[in-house]
């Protein structure tokens, strides 16, 4: 469990480090994790680079997945 500080603390250090990284607003970043925390966190620190979270379930499979990846040209697959 995280504290609503925690949370915003390391959501902002990640989202700094995708935008170091070269994430750019508008993006498309798809998270394929199933339902936990981790997933929030990813999801929010996403959204505060400005980019969007393209959310899939662990049971996609990876042809569908590859797919989501080309339509939407993703920037990174998480």
């Amino acid at each position: 469990r995280w504290t609503n500080r925690e949370l915003h603390e390391t959501s902002s250090r990640l989202a700094a480090g995708m935008m170091q990284a070269g994430l750019e607003p508008d993006q498309r970043v798809v998270l394929w994790l199933p339902n936990c925390p981790e997933l929030l966190l990813l999801f929010t620190a996403v959204i505060r680079a400005g980019a969007v979270a393209v959310v899939l379930s662990p049971g996609t499979p990876p042809r569908e997945v590859e797919q989501v990846l080309q339509s939407t040209a993703a920037a990174a697959l998480l």
